[in-house]
């Protein structure tokens, strides 16, 4: 798992805060996701989001996407909920390199989902943030807000 026991120790005093690639998939059972792909990452571990980072983020992130006339893309069919999904989670990464209370060398437990929406039955990607409680929060970077989804959408997911 750990690079070195240097890498173990810097750790070591942090687990509540992180969650390693092994365990990631342990909070979404829980929720009834057993769709995954595999997970090709370098990050030891990923640290947790509480809220208050999760508001921070997502105003952050909708700054970002009307300074740059990002939201226009959609309709000019240069993006599509996917790229939205996956820049939401690039930004996630770069947001999170910039938090003064980082663990050093870990990512941030933001990433990319795909569900089988309910109301079309067509795929739609959105992202997913695991919290210090290890719940899951899902949220749609076109809206930069949080949604539900239904017991049936997060069973579709992978």
């Amino acid at each position: 798992l750990f690079r070195s026991d240097d890498e173990k120790k810097r750790y070591a005093s942090r687990t509540n805060e992180l969650i390693t690639p092994q365990d990631i998939v342990y909070p979404l059972v829980k929720i009834g996701v057993t769709n995954f792909l595999h997970l090709n990452n370098h990050h030891p571990a990923y640290q947790l989001v509480d809220q208050s980072q999760l508001s921070s983020y997502l105003m952050g992130l909708r700054k970002f996407y009307f300074d740059n006339n990002v939201l226009d893309w959609y309709s000019k069919n240069v993006f599509d909920c996917g790229d939205y999904a996956m820049g939401a989670t690039w930004y996630a990464k770069a947001w999170h390199r910039n938090l003064k209370d980082k663990v050093a060398g870990t990512s941030i437990a933001i990433g990319t989902i795909f569900y089988r929406q309910d109301e079309t039955g067509g795929y739609h990607a959105i992202n997913a943030a695991i919290l210090k409680d290890r719940s899951i929060v899902f949220f749609e970077p076109q809206l930069q807000s949080t949604i539900n989804l239904s017991k049936s959408e997060i069973q579709s997911i992978y």
